[in-house]
This record gives C-alpha cells, sequence and structure tokens, in this order.
C-alpha cells in the first residue's frame, strides 16, 4: 500500500500508521514524500515496532513516480479535510484503486468496490478493515481495470474534448 505525496498532517498518516498496529493482512506501508509541518521523527516514533513500513521522506521526482505507483497495489488516501487529491487521480493513471476516506471530492471519483473504497474519516479502524478487505478480493484486477478508466475520465483529453465542446455551445447562434 503506498501512502505519497506531501506528508502534511491533513492527510493523515497518522491514521495510516494507527491502522497498521490493527491491521489482520501482511501488507508492506510505502511511505514516499516530504514531511512538512510534523517532524519525519512524529511519524517514526509512531511507526515504532511496526516492520512492514517503509519511509522515503524526500521530493520524490517525476522520473520516480512510476516506480513508487508501480510497487504498489493499493494507494491509500486517509485525509481528514481536502476539496481534491491529484494523488488519487494519479494512483488511478496508473491502474491503483484508492482507499480514501468520505471527504471533499473523493466520493465522486471513487465508486466503492469498483475503482477503489471509501472509510469514514479519522478511523483507523475502518482504513485497515478496508485495507484488510481489500488485500482479500479476488477481483482486484478488476478494480484496476476500473482505475485505469477512470484515469480517462479525468485526463487531460477528456478536459480538452469537454471544453472544445462548451466553446462549440457558446459559439452557436
Amino acid at each position: 500500500a503506498l501512502f505519497f505525496g506531501h506528508v502534511r498532517p491533513f492527510k493523515g498518516l497518522d491514521i495510516a500508521l494507527r491502522a497498521w498496529r490493527v491491521l489482520r493482512s501482511e501488507v508492506t506501508l510505502l511511505v514516499a514524500g516530504e514531511a512538512w509541518w510534523k517532524s519525519e521523527a512524529d511519524y517514526r516514533d509512531l511507526a515504532r515496532g511496526l516492520d512492514n513500513v517503509r519511509f522515503e521522506f524526500r521530493f520524490i521526482p517525476d522520473a520516480e513516480i512510476d516506480a513508487w505507483f508501480g510497487a504498489a497495489d493499493v494507494v491509500l488516501a486517509p485525509y481528514r479535510i481536502e476539496a481534491q487529491s491529484g494523488v488519487a487521480l494519479t494512483a488511478f493513471h496508473f491502474g491503483r484503486p484508492v482507499i480514501a476516506s468520505t471527504v471533499g471530492g473523493f466520493p465522486e471519483i471513487i465508486d466503492e468496490g469498483t475503482n477503489g473504497m471509501l472509510v469514514p474519516p479519522d478511523d483507523p479502524g475502518a482504513l485497515a478493515g478496508a485495507v484488510d478487505a481489500f488485500f482479500a478480493r479476488k477481483d482486484r484486477e478488476g478494480m484496476e481495470h476500473a482505475a485505469e478508466e477512470s484515469a480517462k475520465r479525468y485526463s487531460w483529453a477528456e478536459y480538452a474534448r469537454l471544453f472544445r465542446g462548451l466553446v462549440e455551445e457558446v459559439r452557436r447562434p
């Protein structure tokens, strides 16, 4: 499971680390991104004793993004608040389902059980349950395919098509 991008308190890495304490599955959590506002040591303290958490606290350049998403089966977004997430859309681009909290625009882009899963915000137990359920699924390939299809819906090509349609509509007499 991948937690990716700037690590800020509202993004809920602490929630994921608490979830990993009650997880039943043998799943490694990869954390890749720069820590902001809270120190790396705070997160490492939360992970003390967990041998299935790997941290890479640094800026991840574009040239490495595919390696991180390619190494994951699912992407986590246990945010407390947020309007939308570039991480979730990037996950879809790489065919990775997303487990996210029901805040901001996540319920609009994540179709429960199809391209990802939704959990209540600030609930480590619910996040752990969703991760366990995801890794127990027999149809994960179907979720990956649905994530890829979601990426097409939110692509620049689709945006351009919609924008052209709006421009043509305005130009009509």
